[in-house]
C-alpha cells in the first residue's frame, strides 16, 4: 500500500492505542506476564530473536542456523524463533499487530538479560512499523525503546523487507555466503565517499556545500585506517539533461568503484527511494543492472527517503535482493536534515574507527542501533539487514618493520618495503599514495565571497600484492617540497587453517613519509611494453574474441608503470574513435617493481572489426600508445572463427588458421573435388584462441597433390561435447 491515506490511517490508529495502553497499561502488561511462558518458540535466554511470519520461518530456521551453529565457534548465538502470526492469533487478538510486538518484546527484554540481537524478517505487511505519535514516519526503534516514542532501542535491531518466501531464500543464500565463505582481498579496507555537489535550483549554495564539507570531515576521521575512495560532485561537471543535470561521469566513476569492490559506501546529499541526487548519480531504473559488486558491499545512504521500505518499491530492498548487491543497508525512512544526517554519520565512522582501532567489538547492528542518543532524526535510520553480521573491516596492528623499510620517498630511485615476520605468511596488499590535494572551490554566481574547502586522497603510486618485501620505483611526477608526505598502507588476511571462515584481517598504515628529490639520472627512453591476452592466450592484431570480452592487460617497464595520472601520464583505453578515454588505473596490480596487469572486460554492440587502444607512461614519462585491431565475434556458443588457410592458393605448403572460443579436439580433412579423403591433419586438443595448423601439401602417402581445386573440413570437439564442423575452399597451383 502506498499514499497518504495509509500513513493518515496508521498515524491515527497508533495515537488511539497509545492512549488505549496508557490508561490500560497495567492491566496489559500483567495479562502479557501470565501468558508469556506460552508464547511460540524454544525455551530459555536468547541471544538473538528473529520474529518473522509463519511464511518465512523456512528462511529464519536458516539464519537461526547460521548463528547458532555454522559460524565460528566465538561467534554462535542463541538463537530463537517466534511467529508473528501465533502472536497476534492468541491472547492478544485484536490488537493492532505492532503493539503486540512492543509489548512481547518488552516483556522478553525484561526477563531475558543476555538477549542482545533482534532481526524483523518480513515487510510491513507481516510486521508493521510503529510510527511517529501523530507522524508518518516509521521506527523499528520503538518497539523497543524503554520510552515510547524515543530512538534508544534496547536490542540491536534489523529488518531484511522481504515479501515472499522466495526473496528472504534469495537472501540467506547471500547471507551465507558472505560470513561462511568470505572473499579475501583488501576490499575490506576500502571506504568509498559519495557526495552530491552543489547545483540545486532556488536552495541555498551554503546548504548544498555542505555535502562536500561533510564527507570531506567524514575522510579526515577515516583517512588513517582506511583505503578512502572520494567521489565528490564538485569534481565533475554536469552535463544537461532530461529535466535537470546529469552526472554521467561521475556515474561511471561511482559503479566502477562498486564493482571493484569496496567494504562501505556512505552517500550524503539530497535524494528519493530510487534515486541518489536529482543529478541520478545512481538510478535504481537505469543502474541497478549495471551493479556487480563482487564483495557486497554496505551501503549507508542519509538521504530522505532511500531508506522507505513501507509500501514503496525502493532501491534499498532492490540492492538488498539482488545477488551482487548490498548485503546491508543503513537508510533513513523518511526526509531528514543535512545536519542531523551528519550528526548521526559522524557518530557511526567514529564508532567504525574505534572498532578498526580495537576499542569495541560491535556487530553492525550494535553499531547502527546502541549509538543513536535519541536525535531528533535518528529513528529514522533503519537497518535492512541481519543485525549479527560481523563487521568486515580489518583490525590496526603493527605489520610494516619500519626500521628495516626504506624512510623516504625518493623519486626514481628504489623505495624498500619491509614486513614483519609475523606477516611474512599472510596475504599481503601494499598501496603507495603520494601528498593529499588541497582543494579549494569558490561560486561567484552565487556569492563571491562563498568558499568550499576540502581535500582529496593522493594520487596512487603502487598497488599491488607483495610478500615480506617490496621494491618501488616512485614516479617522476610526484609532488615533493620541505612538508610534502605520502602514505603507505599495508593489508593483510588469512584463512584459518582449522576453520575456513574464521578470516584473520588486520591493517597498517604509515600516514606521514617523507618525498625528497633525486639526483638518479634517467637512462630509460623507451615506453611500457604493452601484451593483451584473452583465456590465457596472447591476442594478436587481427585476432578473434569471444564474449564475454574479458582481457588481461600486462605492462612491462624498467623504470616501472605511472599510476599517478598527473597530466594525463596514466593508463586508459578507448574503442575505435570514441571521444573519451576510460582510466585502467582503480583495476592495476603490480606484480613487482617493473611490472603488473589488469582485467578489461568490454561490452561490445556490434560484433565485427573494432580497434582496441591502449596508453601507458613509465614512472619517467615514456609513453607507449598500441593499437590492436581486433575482431569481436557475436557468437555466444562454442564455435571456430576466422576460418582461412594462408596462402591460398599455395604452391608447397600453406597453414590452416583459425580461432576458437573454447578449448577444443580438432582435425582438418582434405577432398577432392570428388570427394575422396586426400589427408586428415590432427591438431590434437588445443586451447581457445587463435591457432594455425601446418600443411605440407602432401597426401597420406607422402605423395604431393596434384594442381587443382580441393576442400578442407575443419572439425573441433569442445570438452563438453558440442561440435563444430565447416567445410572450405582452398587450392593448388605451380
Amino acid at each position: 500500500m502506498e499514499g497518504g491515506k495509509f500513513k493518515s490511517m496508521q498515524s491515527i490508529r497508533n495515537i488511539i492505542y497509545t492512549v488505549v495502553f496508557l490508561i490500560t497499561g497495567s492491566l496489559f502488561g500483567a495479562a502479557f506476564g501470565m501468558v508469556s511462558g506460552s508464547i511460540p518458540g524454544r525455551t530459555g535466554e536468547a541471544g538473538y530473536l528473529i520474529l518473522t511470519s509463519d511464511d518465512l520461518l523456512p528462511a529464519a530456521e536458516i539464519i537461526s542456523t547460521l548463528h547458532s551453529q555454522e559460524v565460528p565457534e566465538a561467534d554462535r548465538l542463541n538463537t530463537e524463533i517466534v511467529s508473528i502470526d501465533t502472536l497476534v492469533s492468541g491472547v492478544y487478538g485484536g490488537y493492532p499487530t505492532e503493539m503486540v510486538i512492543r509489548a512481547y518484546l518488552l516483556d522478553r527484554i525484561a526477563n531475558t538479560p543476555e538477549l542482545r540481537f533482534l532481526l524483523l524478517l518480513g515487510d510491513e505487511n507481516d510486521l508493521p512499523p510503529i510510527y511517529t505519535l501523530g507522524g508518518d514516519s516509521p521506527s523499528d526503534d520503538f518497539y523497543t525503546s524503554a520510552v515510547e516514542y524515543t530512538a534508544i532501542p534496547q536490542l540491536a535491531t534489523g529488518r531484511i523487507p522481504v515479501h515472499n518466501l522466495e526473496d528472504a531464500l534469495q537472501y540467506t543464500d547471500k547471507l551465507r555466503d558472505y560470513i561462511l565463505t568470505p572473499v579475501p582481498g583488501n576490499w575490506r579496507d576500502k571506504i568509498m565517499l559519495l557526495a552530491d555537489d552543489t547545483n540545486k535550483s532556488s536552495n541555498n549554495i551554503l546548504i548544498e556545500m555542505t555535502h562536500v564539507a561533510y564527507s570531506n570531515a567524514l575522510y579526515l576521521t577515516l583517512r588513517d585506517q582506511f583505503d578512502v575512495q572520494t567521489i565528490y560532485g564538485t569534481e565533475y561537471t554536469p552535463q544537461p539533461g532530461p529535466g535537470w543535470l546529469l552526472q554521467p561521469d561521475m556515474t561511471a566513476d561511482a559503479l566502477a568503484t562498486i564493482n571493484s569492490g569496496v567494504a562501505m559506501l556512505n552517500y550524503i546529499g539530497h535524494g528519493s527511494p530510487t534515486t541518489l541526487a536529482d543529478e541520478k548519480i545512481i538510478d535504481m531504473d537505469r543502474d541497478l543492472q549495471q551493479i556487480h559488486d563482487p564483495v557486497n558491499a554496505i551501503w549507508v545512504v542519509g538521504t530522505c527517503k532511500f531508506g522507505w521500505y513501507d509500501g514503496k518499491d525502493a532501491m534499498s530492498e532492490a540492492l538488498l535482493l539482488k545477488p551482487d548487491g548490498a548485503i546491508a543497508l543503513v537508510a533513513a525512512s523518511r526526509d531528514i536534515q543535512p545536519s542531523s544526517n551528519y550528526s548521526y554519520l559522524d557518530n557511526f565512522f567514529g564508532t567504525i574507527q574505534e572498532f578498526v582501532n580495537n576499542e569495541n567489538d560491535f556487530r553492525i547492528g550494535e553499531l547502527v542501533s546502541f549509538i543513536k542518543n535519541d536525535g531528533p532524526y535518528e529513528h529514522l535510520f533503519h537497518l535492512l539487514g541481519d543485525p549479527a553480521m560481523r563487521l568486515p573491516f580489518p583490525r590496526m596492528t603493527t605489520i610494516i618493520d619500519l626500521p628495516a623499510s626504506s624512510d623516504t620517498l625518493r623519486i626514481l630511485e628504489p623505495m624498500e618495503i619491509q614486513l614483519t615476520q609475523t606477516y611474512a605468511q599472510f596475504n599481503n596488499y601494499l598501496i603507495i599514495k603520494g601528498p593529499e590535494k588541497d582543494i579549494m572551490r569558490g561560486f561567484p554566481e552565487n556569492n563571491p565571497t562563498d568558499f568550499l574547502f576540502y581535500k582529496l586522497p593522493g594520487d596512487i603510486i603502487y598497488q599491488g600484492f607483495m610478500s615480506d618485501q617490496a621494491q618501488i620505483i616512485i614516479p617522476i611526477d610526484i609532488q615533493f617540497c620541505d612538508t610534502c608526505t605520502g602514505s603507505i598502507s599495508v593489508y593483510s588476511d588469512r584463512v584459518n587453517d582449522s576453520l575456513e571462515s574464521e578470516l584473520t584481517t588486520v591493517v597498517d598504515n604509515w600516514a606521514s613519509i617523507p618525498i625528497a628529490e633525486s639526483s638518479a639520472e634517467i637512462s630509460d627512453n623507451t615506453g611500457p611494453v604493452i601484451t593483451v591476452s584473452s583465456s590465457d592466450a596472447i591476442v594478436r592484431p587481427g585476432g578473434v574474441l569471444f564474449p564475454p570480452y574479458e582481457l588481461d592487460i600486462v605492462f612491462t617497464d624498467e623504470s616501472g608503470i605511472n599510476l599517478m595520472d598527473a597530466m594525463g601520464h596514466g593508463l586508459r583505453y578507448w574503442l575505435d574513435d570514441q571521444p573519451e578515454s576510460t582510466s585502467l588505473i582503480p583495476f592495476f596490480e603490480y606484480y613487482s617493481a617493473t611490472d603488473g596487469h589488469t582485467g578489461l572486460s568490454l561490452a561490445i554492440v556490434e560484433p565485427g572489426y573494432h580497434d582496441l587502444i591502449i596508453e601507458a607512461w613509465d614512472n619517467v614519462n615514456n609513453k607507449t600508445q598500441s593499437t590492436f585491431e581486433l575482431y569481436f565475434s557475436g557468437a555466444g556458443q562454442f564455435t571456430a572463427e576466422k576460418i582461412f588457410n594462408y596462402p591460398n592458393p599455395f604452391k608447397e605448403d600453406t597453414y590452416f588458421t583459425f580461432t576458437l572460443s573454447e578449448p577444443a579436439t580438432v582435425s582438418i580433412s582434405v577432398f577432392s573435388i570428388g570427394g575422396q579423403k586426400i589427408v586428415t591433419l590432427s591438431a590434437g586438443s588445443l586451447e581457445s584462441g587463435y591457432h594455425a595448423i601446418y600443411w605440407n601439401g602432401k597426401d597420406q602417402s607422402s605423395s604431393t597433390i596434384a594442381n587443382g581445386a580441393y576442400f578442407y573440413r575443419l572439425k573441433a570437439v569442445s570438452p563438453g561435447g558440442e561440435v563444430f564442423e565447416t567445410i572450405n575452399k582452398l587450392a593448388r597451383i605451380k
